[in-house]
C-alpha cells in the first residue's frame, strides 16, 4: 500500500510541469507523509474451551472423510493469523462472558486473501459450510 501511495504521489508531481504555473507552484510545496499505525487489539484464543473443542470436531469430522489414507488423523492446526479480523476481540469483548469467538478460516495461506486475484476453492468453501452446520447442530452439547 505505501509503495502504491508513493508511486502515485511521485506521478503527481512529475506531471506539475503539464500544469499552469499557479498549479506548479503548490505542486512543488506537496509533501507526502505516510504513518501507518495498526488500531486493533490483539487477539488470542483459548483453544481449550468447550467451544473450540466443538469446532475442532467439527473440522475433524468433516476433513476425516477426505483423508487419502485410512489412519490419517485430521488435526486443526492453530495459527496465530487472520489479523485483518480486528473485530473479533472487540465482539468477544462486547458479548463476555456470554460467547467465546471462534475463527474459522476456511481458505489456505496461498488465496492471496485481500489482495488481487484473491480465491478460495471450491471444495474449502463447501466443507467449511458443512463446519458450520456441524458446528451450529452440535452447539446446544457444549454449552
Amino acid at each position: 500500500l505505501r509503495q502504491h501511495i508513493e508511486s502515485v504521489f511521485a506521478d503527481i508531481k512529475t506531471q506539475r510541469d503539464q500544469c499552469g504555473d499557479d498549479s506548479r507552484a503548490m505542486l512543488d510545496d506537496l509533501k507526502l507523509h505516510l504513518d501507518v499505525r495498526p488500531n486493533a487489539h490483539w487477539w488470542l484464543a483459548d483453544p481449550d474451551t468447550p467451544v473450540y473443542q466443538a469446532a475442532a470436531a467439527a473440522i475433524r469430522a468433516e476433513w476425516q472423510g477426505a483423508a487419502k489414507e485410512a489412519d490419517m488423523v485430521h488435526v486443526p492446526l492453530l495459527i496465530r493469523e487472520g489479523g485483518s479480523i480486528p473485530a473479533v476481540p472487540w465482539l468477544e469483548s462486547f458479548f463476555a462472558p456470554h460467547a467465546v469467538a471462534v475463527n474459522l478460516p476456511m481458505g489456505q495461506s496461498s488465496d492471496n486473501a485481500h489482495l488481487d486475484n484473491e480465491r478460495i476453492s471450491l471444495e474449502n468453501l463447501m466443507r467449511g459450510r458443512q463446519i458450520i452446520q456441524r458446528l451450529v447442530k452440535d452447539i446446544d452439547r457444549v454449552l
